[in-house]
């Protein structure tokens, strides 16, 4: 499956092709937290970062349909773009596959436009790797989401003490919803170490859908 919107975000299945899936997991990219237009190509870091990921991701339960969001442009240019490319995506996928629990992964930037849709009956869990989460930050009404946040100590470029607080901050709101995992030597790219962050992704997937 791949599917474009009139924007040109890109939506490609990585996983699961050619089955009804019993879960879906929406992979969601970093991307530059400041105003750049420049438009996203498949090749990009970020993009392929997450889609190394998939191997590890795609073992959390059995007929997982994982697909990946390639954003139309790199930025995100007052949320504005982004959060537009992830509702399309989620309109896409609940009208492809009604009533199929969806988690969403997101990484850094990805992290963040997951919150604003973490309200979503068809949301179930998110896994937030190194996500970029601030004071501003929406804090959700979560009854039966489940959240797992994965932060390396040693990131330099989102704050692991950011991500922590807004955990507490979801969790005081709805016990026993948040999951944190601090991520000993852990960098923003993921790379160092690597195979941990896919292993805490996947099992963020499964107790998400274990619910």
């Amino acid at each position: 499956m791949t599917e474009r919107s009139a924007d040109g975000a890109v939506l490609r299945s990585w996983s699961g092709r050619g089955r009804k899936p019993a879960a879906i997991t929406l992979v969601l990219h970093g991307g530059d937290g400041g105003t750049n237009s420049a438009r996203v190509s498949a090749l990009w870091a970020p993009v392929l970062r997450m889609y190394l990921l998939t191997p590890q991701i795609r073992q959390a339960v059995p007929d997982l349909l994982t697909v990946g969001l390639q954003h139309a442009v790199k930025g995100w240019n007052g949320g504005g773009d982004p959060v537009r490319d992830a509702r399309w995506a989620l309109e896409f996928l609940t009208g492809r596959y009604p009533g199929t629990p969806i988690v969403l992964v997101g990484h850094s930037m990805g992290g963040r436009v997951s919150t604003h849709f973490l309200e979503d009956p068809a949301v179930v869990g998110f896994v937030g790797l190194a996500p970029w989460l601030d004071h501003v930050t929406t804090v959700p009404d979560l009854p039966g989401t489940r959240v797992t946040l994965v932060h390396g100590t040693n990131d330099r470029t989102t704050s692991p003490a950011a991500t922590r607080r807004w955990g507490d901050r979801v969790e005081k709101r709805t016990p026993g919803s948040v999951r944190w995992h601090p991520l000993p030597g852990g960098t923003h790219p993921m790379l160092k170490p690597f195979l941990p962050w896919g292993r805490l992704a996947r099992d963020g997937i499964r107790w998400a859908l274990s619910s």
